[in-house]
């Protein structure tokens, strides 16, 4: 995918938080821990991070989200891995970074996309979920 977001849809701020979600910097480590979370196979993890776009929501320095978005066609993205800490979880984080993972593929021209089998397979999937069924 591009890089045609503006300034204001690389950074989303709670109303409540001071959470902020952004491009992972390519001098900064995968947060494996958190990545881990939604996909147990950190060699599968590894195969998909090189081709994706990675964001992380920080919430006072410190990485507390994770999603991968991935091109896989004309028009077509790949949500592969959304993960949130433990203690982060059941407020709201999940949903906000679903939310801003569909922002970041409008901005790129995708008109869809599709849920990695790892998101369905996994606990990830009431994030997804709370967003589509709302």
């Amino acid at each position: 995918m591009g890089n045609n977001l503006n300034e204001a849809t690389e950074h989303a701020k709670s109303k409540n938080t001071e959470l902020m979600i952004r491009k992972l910097k390519h001098n900064e480590n995968q947060p494996m821990d958190l990545l881990l979370l939604a996909d147990p196979s950190e060699k599968s993890i590894t195969k998909y991070l090189d081709k994706s776009e990675v964001y992380v929501a920080v919430e006072k320095n410190i990485i507390i989200g994770v999603y991968a978005l991935m091109e896989i066609g004309p028009k077509r993205a790949e949500l592969m891995n959304i993960a949130v800490a433990d203690s982060h979880q059941g407020k709201g984080m999940g949903k906000a970074l679903v939310l801003h993972a569909i922002e970041v593929a409008r901005a790129n021209g995708m008109q869809s996309i599709e849920l990695g089998r790892e998101i369905l397979a996994f606990s990830s999937w009431h994030c997804i979920k709370s967003v589509v069924f709302e």
